[in-house]
């Protein structure tokens, strides 16, 4: 099922602003919510991830895309309101140690990954560092990764 905004793309099955909390579905009605591209241009991130925590089942899967936040493409749409990395489920996952959403841990991650476009030249060229290496070069250099691929399940 598709959901978008009431005035984007015309091939939708719901059309609703994810702005508006609550959003249209039942307490534990999805087995899966898939956001790509959708969780940095929202205001109040945590707002939303506690409404897909809502609407997913007991072991359903949040899996989503994120530009990374040390890629050009995270600073490129000037309608970006959030910047993320490898580290910023931590608090949701219960990995950071502390609490930041709620009084639990609200996701198990399955992973939560760096990963890397080739659809340019330039793209193309930095594929061909190991990732090892890259994943090394990050702390110094931007645009080793474009995106963080998430995918964890409700607790």
């Amino acid at each position: 099922m598709n959901v978008d905004h009431p005035r984007s793309v015309p091939k939708k099955d719901v059309a609703h602003n994810l702005e508006v909390l609550p959003w249209p579905f039942a307490d534990g009605s999805a087995d899966e919510i898939l956001m790509n591209g959708a969780l940095e241009h929202l205001t109040f991130p945590d707002d939303k991830i506690n409404e897909v925590h809502r609407i997913l089942k007991v072991g359903g899967v949040f899996h989503g895309f994120v530009p990374y936040a040390h890629a050009d493409g995270a600073f490129q749409a000037l309608d970006h309101r959030w910047f993320f990395t490898e580290k910023s489920f931590d608090t949701i996952c219960g990995i950071s140690g502390y609490d930041a959403l709620g009084s639990k841990q609200l996701f198990r991650p399955e992973y939560i990954r760096l990963v890397a476009c080739s659809n340019t030249p330039k793209t193309r060229m930095r594929s061909m560092i190991p990732v090892p290496v890259r994943m090394f070069l990050r702390h110094w250099l931007w645009n080793m990764f474009d995106d963080v691929e998430f995918r964890m399940v409700k607790v």
